[in-house]
């Protein structure tokens, strides 16, 4: 069908918004590939996750200082929301 995709039973139509289609990726309405999460928090250069690297996540608590290492559990779930686009901050 014309303006939709399929990606493993995820669809979306033109005739939803942008906000809901970007609700699809929200990991509450399906359960995020961690092979592929683990892939894209892997530091090349190290073979660790990669680090905050920021004080703005402290209010998060433990795991979300400057030299912590992002883990999968820390942005999935309630902090599903955690990582957004720049213009989204």
């Amino acid at each position: 069908m014309e303006g939709s995709f399929d990606m493993k039973n995820i669809t979306t139509n033109s005739y939803m918004s942008s906000k809901e289609q970007l609700d699809i990726l929200d990991n509450s309405q399906y359960k995020l590939n961690e092979d592929i999460l683990q892939i894209l928090l892997t530091d090349r250069t190290t073979n660790k996750n990669i680090l905050w690297c920021t004080d703005n996540y402290t209010k998060y608590g433990i795991g979300y200082n400057y030299n912590d290492a992002i883990e999968i559990y820390s942005i999935i779930g309630k902090r599903s929301r955690i990582i957004k686009p720049r213009t989204k901050k």
